[in-house]
């Protein structure tokens, strides 16, 4: 039957009832329905077009009774509702409508009961996505059913089914933190005397206080949402969340790090706490919170803010805090000056002015090697050592910070006071922290030469890849207006992360030749290794690519008893090794390439391909 028969079809039954079918036809009209809804040659929109009919199947009504509402017909019975249940071959919107049709077709009780089991066991595809941290479409469609799940049956023991759903997926997989809380506010504008969000969200936080502070670093963002909206819940006492937050910004480096968006996280827990709470019971903890947040944190907008805060704590009573940051669509300076001094008299400071074109610049200058040499008794101590090294190697690279001679600097800009320069760090790289000057004139650092003011980067690595890190520069100009401009981002090219192998220049050869044999046996004994060989060839002749080894490679070469052979050894940070063997084969060079870690030989290509256009030139 086609969509156009079966469309007709409805229409007329919609319009005629009884007139055009009796109740046998039409039942077998409804089996047609749910055999082309679940048809897996059909496309999706065909099969939710069906769907759609099934919900709003005429089942013999007069048309001025007709309801544009979902309901299943009547006839729709028991020996029918497998067909509505989840299958291989559906799409997440039709597992979604299924999932909201077998809600209308099962009704749990107060106890547990096969129809509850029945529809919670629909939901078990969705969960194991979950469970493998899946996120997307399968976590959406999952919160939803459960939602819709909620709305038909919260008076059920179903609503238990949920809750214990929703708190294993947050412990298990914090990143649902956000999808959780959506719930949340859904449920709360569906029932809004239901115990379920304040009974969630303590056992949750309950939850978390049992977590080491230095086990959640990674999911900090998703846990500080969590504490944030159990915080609006005047029946959840923060103090166990604010002694929590305390311990974890003295166990661990967030401080130090700086990490502008996690300290905006913490700050917006505080907020919550004091919008929500008498702020006299939980004075100690939350003043030792800001104190720390506003002396110790290392980003200058969190201590301002923290401070802020710390201000309002310690000069204003609970009531008159609670109405500042209740207050919306007005400037909290401008409220705190109405509450506590009756008018709004004070002027408020400009906002930072940011540029658009960037009149600093930074310039590479040189780039300094520094290698710890590891002692040894044997190649697999070695190896140990490397592999488990707690200092991890720093790349040192100078740069001259000057005026872009390209850009027209405004009088005021001549002169710069106060700059903090900030390096957005990648997640591959160890946090930078930002660096600090007194001050910067266009009267000696116009041009990148001597005498220009220079700042010295330590690039750590934590896997052997190149980045680019955006740089961002704030400071004061002559006439003290805060401005921020945005410089071309840094690049850290593969060959800027290279290092000489960690030992003494008497044992490199040892290591160099235990390295390559090591790679060789893992990759012909092991299926499961991270090493790998490879060849690659190069057009350009010995005299070229010894000139290019001698310009930048130099610090590498490991001494060969081949004369026709070129060995270099690299060391990558933090613990991986590259080695090349580099020979003449008539008017080309083979490159015979070793490495413990084989997911950094299409770098290695692109590298190679790049010293041969060098070589070339």
């Amino acid at each position: 039957m086609k969509e156009v028969d079966s469309y007709t079809l409805i229409i007329l039954q919609h319009q005629f009832g009884h007139g055009l079918m009796n109740d046998q036809e039409e039942y077998i009209l409804l089996r047609r329905l749910l055999t082309c809804a679940n048809h897996p040659s059909l496309t999706a929109g065909h099969r939710l077009l069906y769907f759609h009919w099934l919900q709003h199947f005429p089942e013999n009504k007069p048309a001025a009774v007709s309801s544009r509402d979902s309901n299943l017909p009547s006839i729709l019975n028991d020996s029918l509702y497998p067909a509505f249940f989840p299958q291989i071959f559906d799409g997440q919107d039709t597992t979604m409508l299924k999932l909201n049709i077998l809600s209308q077709c099962y009704t749990p009780q107060e106890i547990q009961d096969s129809a509850a089991s029945t529809l919670f066991g629909c939901l078990l595809p969705l969960q194991k996505s979950i469970h493998y941290g899946i996120p997307g479409r399968p976590a959406r469609t999952l919160y939803r059913a459960m939602f819709k799940y909620y709305q038909r049956h919260h008076k059920t023991m179903l609503q238990q089914d949920i809750y214990k759903c929703l708190l294993n997926i947050v412990i298990e997989h914090s990143k649902f933190a956000p999808h959780t809380i959506n719930f949340i506010e859904c449920v709360r504008k569906v029932t809004p005397d239901s115990k379920f969000p304040v009974e969630f969200l303590q056992e949750l936080t309950t939850n978390l206080m049992m977590l080491q502070p230095s086990g959640i670093h990674d999911d900090l963002e998703f846990n500080l949402m969590i504490l944030e909206r159990a915080a609006q819940e005047t029946q959840i006492s923060p103090k166990a969340s604010l002694q929590y937050l305390h311990t974890l910004l003295h166990s661990t480096s967030l401080g130090s790090e700086g990490n502008w968006l996690l300290g905006n996280a913490i700050l917006s827990v505080c907020h919550s706490i004091m919008r929500f709470h008498d702020t006299d019971d939980i004075f100690k903890e939350l003043g030792d919170l800001l104190f720390v947040m506003f002396t110790d944190y290392q980003d200058l907008d969190i201590r301002d803010r923290a401070r802020f805060y710390y201000a309002m704590l310690t000069n204003l009573s609970s009531e008159k805090i609670s109405n500042i940051l209740s207050s919306t669509g007005t400037d909290p300076t401008q409220s705190v000056t109405r509450l506590v001094t009756g008018g709004a008299q004070f002027t408020i400071a400009p906002p930072v002015m940011h540029l658009q074109e960037s009149i600093l610049k930074l310039t590479r200058i040189s780039r300094k090697i520094q290698t710890e040499e590891i002692a040894y008794d044997t190649f697999d101590q070695y190896l140990k050592t490397v592999r488990t090294a707690k200092s991890k190697p720093v790349i040192q690279m100078d740069y001259f910070l000057h005026y872009d001679k390209e850009v027209s600097v405004p009088v005021e800009m001549e002169k710069l006071y106060a700059l903090a320069v900030h390096i957005e760090t990648p997640t591959n790289y160890k946090h930078i922290q930002d660096l600090s000057l007194v001050s910067l004139f266009k009267d000696t650092s116009g041009k990148p030469q001597v005498g220009c003011q220079q700042i010295t980067l330590n690039f750590c690595p934590l896997q052997p890849i190149p980045a680019q890190m955006p740089v961002s520069i704030v400071f004061s100009n002559s006439e003290s207006q805060t401005c921020a401009c945005h410089p071309d981002a840094l690049e850290v090219n593969f060959g800027d992360i290279f290092l000489p192998l960690p030992v003494v220049q008497d044992k490199k050869v040892t290591v160099f030749t235990a390295l390559w044999d090591y790679v060789h046996e893992e990759q012909e004994d092991s299926t499961n290794t991270t090493c790998a060989e490879s060849v690659c060839s190069l057009l350009c002749s010995w005299q070229q690519i010894s000139d290019i080894v001698n310009r930048h490679l130099k610090d590498y070469v490991v001494p060969s008893h081949n004369k026709d052979t070129i060995h270099i050894g690299i060391f990558l940070p933090p613990s991986w090794h590259l080695l090349f063997k580099v020979t003449p084969n008539q008017e080309r060079v083979v490159v015979s390439i070793a490495t413990d870690n084989w997911t950094i030989l299409p770098l290695v290509n692109e590298y190679l391909l790049e010293v041969e256009k060098d070589a070339t030139r």
